[in-house]
């Protein structure tokens, strides 16, 4: 991910370019140091609503995949991470949409704390980087217009987002997962009470 931080510079729009400059120094001041305590395996990393099969008889049920193109190893987390950016893309509730992805995701595979942590800002690092790489590949070959097709709602999606407080965000991400919204919450709650 971070060999993609020279391409904001491919970046036309300037407070976009600001933006995801941003992003990236929230990536490395926190996000990249935690990376190595996080589960790892093989991921898919392309879990979306053309590549995901679902029971003909139950359509809330996954029965499979398919593309494996991009498969890689890598962080464990980084696939709900990448199923979350494609799902927000066209979601009207974003609090909803974040909350029930994570409690369903949750439900089949529990996260650990450092990864419910963790899981906004690399929902929001997937998003930029394809639009580092669709700025980059634009750059290199102005005539194709196919390349920025998936740039728009990614920058729509993270423009609404930079609108939310990250530490909220973050918060809702943990709760969903089955966390205390806040580390040690119940604890200060608690305190309060008794006194």
């Amino acid at each position: 991910m971070i060999q993609l931080r020279d391409h904001v510079e491919d970046i036309a729009d300037p407070t976009r370019r600001a933006m995801v400059d941003r992003l990236f120094a929230r990536y490395e001041a926190h996000v990249l140091p935690r990376l190595p305590t996080l589960r790892a395996s093989v991921l898919h990393q392309d879990a979306n609503d053309w590549n995901v099969i679902t029971d003909p008889s139950d359509p809330t049920r996954i029965a499979g995949l398919i593309d494996f193109g991009d498969m890689c190893h890598g962080r464990t987390v980084n696939e709900l991470a990448i199923t979350l950016a494609y799902a927000l893309l066209a979601a009207p509730d974003l609090y909803a949409a974040t909350r029930a992805l994570i409690r369903g995701f949750a439900e089949g595979f529990p996260l650990t704390e450092d990864e419910a942590d963790l899981v906004y800002d690399l929902m929001r690092m997937r998003l930029v980087c394809s639009v580092c790489i669709s700025s980059r590949q634009s750059k290199l070959h102005p005539e194709n217009d196919y390349l920025l097709i998936s740039q728009a709602p990614a920058f729509a999606l993270l423009e609404r987002l930079d609108t939310i407080d990250p530490a909220f965000m973050v918060a809702l991400c943990r709760k969903a997962a089955g966390f205390e919204a806040i580390p040690g919450a119940s604890d200060i709650v608690a305190d309060l009470v008794a006194r």
